[in-house]
């Protein structure tokens, strides 16, 4: 097979985004309510989302997996829930509390809600990773910005769990030479572990 260039892969995914984006559109509201709910009762029955004191969990988009039953579900648990922050002069991303109820969130560059006042954590036992496709080896296809690949290289002992919808799986993904897997996936039907 022949091995594309690093401009055919950066396009390919480009494709590829938009073609999983799409496939959750076309997932009706009560198909997304459910997958989420399903989603989350799956990591949280994980041994490492129970051991977990700080939980590492983004604030969805519209095209992602909704993150709040899963937020929920660590709040009953009385875990500390920590959401990122983007850095992008450093391309860097940090994790701060959200506290409940927290009305004081901004939008960052990338309209992604954040807390307005960030209250850092030191460190987060398990994290929640987003994407807008995986594959069951943990192979993932991010926004594209490469936030969460520095994070998880840097962190590369730190467990990972990336969640989707089912539709968001792919027998295989583009790789580039900065992507990073996940520790495991995790969908509202299955759990995939490598």
């Amino acid at each position: 097979m022949r091995r594309r260039s690093p401009d055919e892969t950066v396009r390919h995914k480009y494709f590829l985004r938009l073609h999983y984006r799409e496939a959750v559109r076309g997932l009706s509201v009560t198909q997304r309510r459910a997958g989420a709910r399903a989603m989350s009762r799956r990591v949280a029955g994980l041994s490492e989302f129970r051991s977990a004191r700080v939980l590492g969990i983004f604030l969805s988009l519209p095209w992602e997996i909704d993150s709040k039953p899963l937020i929920a579900a660590a709040r009953r648990e009385g875990k500390t829930v920590a959401v990122p922050v983007v850095f992008p002069d450093q391309r860097g991303l940090r994790f701060a509390v959200l506290r409940k109820g927290q009305a004081r969130l901004k939008k960052n560059v990338y309209g992604i809600l954040e807390p307005a006042q960030p209250e850092w954590v030191d460190a987060i036992d398990l994290l929640i990773v987003p994407g807008a496709a995986f594959t069951g080896q943990g192979d993932r296809l991010g926004a594209g910005a490469g936030y969460y690949d520095r994070f998880l290289e840097r962190h590369s002992r730190l467990p990972s769990v990336g969640v989707g919808f089912d539709e968001q799986m792919a027998v295989r993904l583009p790789r580039g030479p900065h992507d990073q897997r996940v520790g495991m996936v995790a969908t509202p039907s299955r759990l995939y572990r490598h």
